[in-house]
């Protein structure tokens, strides 16, 4: 009886049949799936480590930014403090130095101001020469002083005059930027010219009322004192 299949004599499938209906064996070992998955987790760990390179070159760059940073502001600040250390000594001394001199000035002239002085006639020559000389000779000699100013206010009948006397006629104001007051003493900083700030000064002012309260021509006077002074400090 003749069936389906060809047997061989041993009935074993033919070796046609063995070569048409054999399925491959699977490979032993790592299935297609785990290398799949291999190769996905060595491109997640290669992947994450340039990233951690990246974030730590951020944080480095932020680093250095942050230093500079300080570093500008903290020599700023520096460069400040000096700066205000330079001014705070520079009037100090100028005003100090003002001070010390007015004294001598304040000794010459207060008597002139407040009425007390017996050879203040105006209108007398000899006089005003004499009084001069006791005001102005004991500065005139003094390079750093820019002048001196004595003011008495005086009645003459019903007018009021001033009986000024300068040490340099004709010299330029100065036009005040700083100013306090010590014991009385307004003291001053300014330039000759404002605008140019060729001549900076320290002044020392001081107003007198008159000796008698009751005087009824001496009305009372003022005393200012210039002084040349060196520039003041340059800010960076």
């Amino acid at each position: 009886m003749t069936g389906s299949g060809r047997t061989s004599g041993r009935g074993r499938p033919s070796s046609r049949q063995t070569s048409r209906g054999a399925q491959p064996v699977p490979a032993q070992g790592i299935s297609s799936r785990e290398t799949k998955t291999s190769r996905r987790s060595t491109r997640t760990s290669t992947g994450g480590g340039k990233e951690l390179i990246i974030c730590i070159a951020v944080i480095a760059v932020l680093v250095v930014v942050c230093a500079v940073i300080y570093v500008v502001q903290s020599g700023a600040k520096d460069r400040q403090e000096r700066q205000q250390r330079a001014e705070t000594k520079y009037f100090e001394e100028g005003f100090g130095r003002v001070a010390s001199r007015f004294a001598a000035a304040e000794e010459a002239g207060r008597k002139f101001c407040m009425g007390e002085e017996p050879n203040a006639d105006p209108d007398n020559p000899e006089m005003r020469k004499a009084l001069d000389e006791k005001l102005f000779g004991p500065f005139r000699s003094d390079p750093d002083i820019y002048n001196i100013l004595y003011d008495r206010m005086y009645k003459k009948g019903s007018k009021t005059y001033p009986d000024q006397r300068w040490m340099h006629e004709g010299l330029t104001k100065y036009d005040a930027v700083k100013t306090e007051s010590r014991s009385g003493i307004l003291l001053q900083f300014g330039y000759v010219d404002s605008k140019s700030k060729t001549q900076p000064v320290f002044a020392a002012k001081k107003s007198y009322s008159p000796a008698n309260k009751d005087d009824k021509v001496n009305l009372g006077g003022q005393i200012v004192f210039v002084m040349k002074a060196p520039p003041p400090p340059k800010k960076d």
